[in-house]
């Protein structure tokens, strides 16, 4: 049964997503339009794809698709900017690594003040290794009180996940390092060997 359900689900959900592109097609509605053709790319992603690690030009598709979806929630309530270097586009990195900090970046970075959250989103190279870095201009928190507090975002799935996976696949010295302040702001850093490649 879990092998039918995993070949039905997703040809269920891309017929579904096609269907519905189409009546928003048919009745004008050129954002919903978007919408759908970005969250069938996620999921495809997601779905279809098996692989652990994608070159990171691959990530980083997803990732904007991720965004433009969050942005039809969320409005112009944030701001996403990429700095990524051509000559590390074709790095392999952990596939979907940085959509559970981006998420966590939009929301629960809010200022609280009504003004846009500015998010940066960064790769460079030190030495052999990949710096991937995250940082926001939002509300910001306090480590050492988030560490205390169960279920918190710093112990969240996401950051877990993507903790965990690097944990797998890397070992130490790699992983994933927070830092954050009250009021100023959110900097996730990912740290990852550099591996030359591509995967498609």
């Amino acid at each position: 049964l879990k092998m039918l359900q995993t070949q039905i689900n997703p040809h269920f959900l891309f017929n579904t997503l096609t269907s519905l592109r189409w009546v928003a097609m048919m009745n004008g509605d050129q954002v919903v339009m978007r919408g759908m053709d970005a969250l069938a790319q996620v999921l495809r992603g997601t779905l279809a794809d098996t692989r652990e690690l994608v070159p990171l030009r691959e990530e980083l598709y997803f990732l904007k698709q991720y965004a433009f979806i969050q942005q039809l929630r969320y409005g112009d309530s944030f701001a996403v900017e990429y700095a990524i270097p051509d000559e590390l586009q074709n790095v392999l990195v952990i596939k979907f690594i940085l959509q559970p900090i981006l998420e966590n970046a939009i929301l629960h970075g809010g200022r609280g003040d009504g003004g846009k959250v500015h998010i940066s989103i960064e790769a460079r190279r030190e030495e052999n290794r990949l710096l991937l870095v995250v940082q926001d201009d939002g509300c910001g928190f306090s480590v050492e009180e988030m560490r205390e507090e169960k279920g918190s975002r710093l112990s969240g799935i996401g950051s877990a996940n993507v903790r965990e996976r690097i944990r797998i696949n890397y070992g130490e010295p790699y992983g994933l390092f927070l830092h954050s302040e009250e009021k100023k702001g959110t900097r996730v850093e990912i740290l990852l060997p550099l591996t030359e490649g591509n995967e498609a």
